[in-house]
């Protein structure tokens, strides 16, 4: 297991949840718990969810001056590329943060992933060759990076659509 310590960078694996927890959390949050990262959950209503991001994502509405609802927890997948602005405050102080998905397990040898990734002061790094990958992508902790999502077209109408586009994995 590698150590938490000062001399590491600080990273968290944020994780917003709304509704009922799966029945295998525990054991995924004790495996979880054992890599080199902090696992921040972000407990709130698709209600409040909804509300943040109009809050700090669309200013307030959509592209379309209509307000974004999530109406699953589903939803927040295509939210993943842009936790480092919805979740700004939870992230002050940590070097870098991830996204990823709680129904994956993360063994040691990924521990070691991470490290190359850290010491090479990658920007954005995930398990995917071709694309952004839903059950991990890891991304430095700047303003510029927080807000690469930006870029892509069309994201806030990604936000405005009720079924889930698959937004973390483009």
């Amino acid at each position: 297991m590698i150590e938490k310590d000062a001399r590491m960078k600080r990273i968290a694996l944020v994780l917003p949840w709304a509704g009922k927890r799966p029945a295998y959390w525990e054991l995924w949050r004790r495996s979880a718990a054992e890599r080199c990262f902090d696992v921040v959950v972000v407990e709130k209503s698709l209600e409040d969810f909804s509300q943040l991001v109009n809050e700090r994502l669309t200013g307030g509405s959509g592209s379309d001056d209509s307000p974004v609802t999530l109406r699953s927890g589903h939803k927040l997948c295509d939210l993943k590329p842009m936790y480092g602005v919805m979740f700004a405050e939870e992230l002050k102080g940590y070097d870098y943060w991830a996204f990823g998905d709680c129904d994956v397990m993360y063994g040691r040898q990924f521990d070691a992933w991470i490290e190359k990734v850290v010491a090479g002061d990658y920007e954005v790094a995930t398990v995917q060759q071709d694309f952004i990958a839903g059950p991990f992508t890891l991304v430095k902790n700047c303003e510029k990076c927080n807000r690469f999502f930006e870029k892509a077209a069309g994201w806030r109408d990604i936000l405005l659509q009720p079924k889930t586009m698959a937004f973390d994995e483009l």
